[in-house]
């Protein structure tokens, strides 16, 4: 089991860092641990300047999104940031990621069954898995469905229902674009394609790296 337990202070300044470390990227931890438990984020208090760093730094890390999107799409890509934008919907994995810290713990597998157990799911040690096999597929942050299916199958488990959970929690999101690049991304997988949670992807990370040292 992957494990990281820390002082709270720790984990907080391992995040800033991740974000990019400079005070925008300090503004927005802050944000995300103040405003977890309600699930959404107001930036009418902010400067102009300090509301658009702060959402692109959310956005990029698929930490908190707007609300409003592009024909109604649940795609993080069509949630586009303006000036208008005041306030930003948080995932409900990085609520949970966030919450925890908030407690003075920190252990990502445990926060990813201990929410695929809350909605229901038998046997929710099966996402986390799922989810760190389909990182290692992924490609610039994109995975196909079909490989996220076939992670599901090892696992008995039903493609689907995988898709439709994970998507829910907000570990992905159905991939939107334009141009060669999508249709490239399209002819290439012959299947939907996913962007993956990229902040959730870098503690993945971390941990493999932390586990290499340790060897």
């Amino acid at each position: 089991m992957m494990k990281l337990m820390k002082p709270e202070n720790k984990i907080i300044e391992e995040f800033v860092e991740t974000l990019g470390g400079d005070e925008y990227s300090r503004k927005a931890v802050d944000l995300l641990v103040e405003n977890c438990e309600r699930g959404y984020i107001d930036l009418s208090g902010l400067s102009e300047e300090e509301k658009f760093e702060i959402s692109l730094i959310l956005s990029y890390f698929d930490l908190a999104h707007p609300l409003t999107a592009i024909n109604s799409s649940l795609a993080w890509k069509s949630r586009l940031i303006s000036h208008s934008t005041n306030k930003l919907e948080i995932p409900y994995i990085v609520r949970e990621i966030f919450r925890s810290v908030k407690n003075g713990n920190f252990e990502l597998e445990k926060i990813v069954e201990n929410y695929f157990r809350k909605i229901g799911e038998r046997k929710p040690s099966d996402f986390f898995e799922i989810f760190k096999e389909i990182t290692n597929e992924a490609e610039n942050n994109i995975v196909c469905g079909n490989t996220i299916v076939k992670a599901s199958q090892k696992r008995n488990r039903d493609g689907g229902v995988v898709i439709a959970e994970l998507k829910g929690s907000g570990l992905i999101s159905p991939f939107a674009g334009c141009g060669n690049a999508f249709q490239s991304y399209g002819k290439k997988y012959q299947s939907p394609v996913y962007e993956i949670n990229r902040f959730v992807r870098l503690l993945i990370e971390g941990y493999k790296s932390k586990a290499t040292r340790q060897k």
